[in-house]
């Protein structure tokens, strides 16, 4: 979570940059690229040489040493972590960013007082949970217990108000700005997947947008993991608590063994007045992986909520000691877990550089490469992710789209094979690898795989015209039965 994106003319850096510096030029193209300790000299020599130096420079080069802070951070390095973001905050003393990296790093090394100052250098960013339940911590190593407990209750407010930090919606239902949300009113495509991409870019200003791209999503495939967890923290954060909790009970139907499902499944039920239930759901979430911050900085709000002070703060230590879930992405995509699903290739080639070990970054970055052509590139990108998660299954079926598209039919169908045995009822890759059989000339193989994701989505454009082609490749005896696929009424 890089607060400001890293791209030219920062959100709130100042000024413009200046023209004909070579080192300005190579600097945003090593920035852009995620080579953060070649940009940052270049940028900190172009303000030093400059005869009026703009501050824009010193920003960006307090944007480069925080990017190198957070990628050493990642990396548990947390010395030259350090060294980095206390550049970053020399060249530019009241970057968010920086402040707020380097809190966390003295909170880890047992400095409370050292973690509170840095936490004013990111005074002017938004504090999200994370940030209050630090600010708690540390209080309370210092023996401030009330403040303390003030910075847990404000911390519990925006965990009950604003899950997703903040998202700012259009000024109104009348106002013309209301209605020109650019991608929001072009026709969406019909594929899920495309629909729920859509929507995560959409949310941060247009959240009831978003919502309605993802309930056409889950239309189109029930199953959709990713756009129903998307959808539940959406409504979780317009307050449509009913609609979250239903939302995320299903998803833990569909994966009981996905943590994250489990912790946004606990802060809902303390929303809706279970604090009791959400403490069982969360603890469970907190057994399945022990790095997993989120559902112990959750508990700690429950905790906080029925007055057990002491074991929140305790709850609020291990969610942030133990945090591996801190974004890399601009604050702009607000949705944990998801982040890398609305986002830029440019910010997705920085967001790999900085954490190299998430396969959803790589897969996210081979799936924009692939769209622009580039099929030896995501190639690549997609055996990065699952070189860090071999069973990762969205991996598997994109770099059975890529292998297919490069002509190794065999290959991606061995890929197929092995995603749809572990997930048999997922119609994407069915239909995908009837399609590569019936290109491997196997129309009779084509027709399972086809049939099935048939049955579970019969208005599936593609697979129908795929089976057309597998019925009249078999011959007249076959075709004359055109909806021999459809489900049987006798419960054969």
């Amino acid at each position: 979570m890089i607060p400001f994106s890293l791209r030219p003319g920062p959100r709130r850096g100042p000024g413009a940059l200046p023209s004909g510096d070579p080192r300005v030029a190579a600097g945003l193209e090593h920035l852009r690229r995620g080579r953060f300790e070649e940009a940052a000299p270049l940028f900190e020599a172009a303000f030093a040489a400059a005869a009026n130096p703009r501050p824009q420079l010193a920003w960006l080069a307090a944007e480069a040493r925080t990017a190198a802070g957070l990628k050493h951070f990642h990396a548990a390095d947390l010395p030259r972590a350090r060294g980095e973001l206390e550049r970053g905050l020399a060249l530019c003393p009241r970057h968010p960013g920086a402040g707020e990296y380097l809190a966390r790093i003295h909170h880890r090394s047992g400095l409370p007082g050292a973690a509170l100052a840095a936490l004013e250098c990111a005074a002017g960013a938004p504090a999200g949970i994370e940030t209050q339940l630090l600010r708690a911590s540390c209080l309370d190593q210092m023996g401030e217990t009330s403040a303390a407990e003030r910075a847990l209750d404000r911390a519990l407010a925006l965990g009950l108000e604003r899950p997703l930090g903040e998202i700012a919606e259009p000024p109104g239902p009348e106002s013309p700005e209301s209605r020109r949300a650019p991608e929001a009113h072009l026709e969406a495509p019909g594929y899920a997947d495309h629909r729920c991409r859509l929507a995560v870019r959409l949310m941060p200003r247009w959240p009831r947008e978003a919502a309605a791209h993802l309930e056409a999503a889950l239309e189109i495939n029930p199953r959709y993991l990713r756009a129903r967890i998307a959808l539940a923290l959406i409504c979780l954060q317009l307050g449509r608590v009913p609609r979250s909790l239903e939302l995320l009970e299903r998803a833990r139907e569909l994966e009981p063994g996905y943590p994250d499902v489990l912790a946004w499944l606990g802060l809902a039920r303390l929303r809706s007045g279970d604090a009791r239930g959400a403490i069982s759901t969360l603890e469970r979430a907190a057994c399945m992986r022990r790095e997993f911050g989120r559902a112990h900085r959750f508990l700690a709000l429950v905790r906080h909520a029925l007055g057990d002070e002491r074991e929140a703060l305790e709850e609020a230590r291990r969610g942030l000691v133990r945090e591996r879930d801190v974004p890399v992405l601009p604050r702009s995509v607000r949705v944990p877990g998801l982040e890398a699903e609305g986002s830029r290739e440019d910010d997705l080639h920085r967001a790999v550089a900085i954490r190299p070990d998430s396969p959803d970054l790589h897969l996210a970055l081979g799936r924009h490469r692939g769209q622009r052509g580039a099929l030896h590139e995501a190639r690549h990108a997609f055996h990065a992710a699952l070189a860090l998660e071999p069973d990762y299954a969205a991996a598997q079926l994109e770099l059975a789209r890529i292998e297919l598209s490069l002509g190794r039919a065999s290959v991606a169908e061995t890929l197929l094979a092995r995603v749809t045995l572990g997930k048999p009822g997922w119609v994407d890759a069915l239909a995908l690898l009837g399609r590569t059989r019936l290109l491997m000339g196997r129309a009779r193989d084509a027709v399972l795989p086809l049939r099935a994701a048939l049955r579970q989505r019969p208005a599936l454009e593609a697979a129908r015209a795929d089976m057309a082609w597998a019925l009249q490749a078999l011959g007249p005896g076959v075709r004359a039965r055109p909806a021999w696929w459809e489900p049987s009424t006798s419960g054969a």
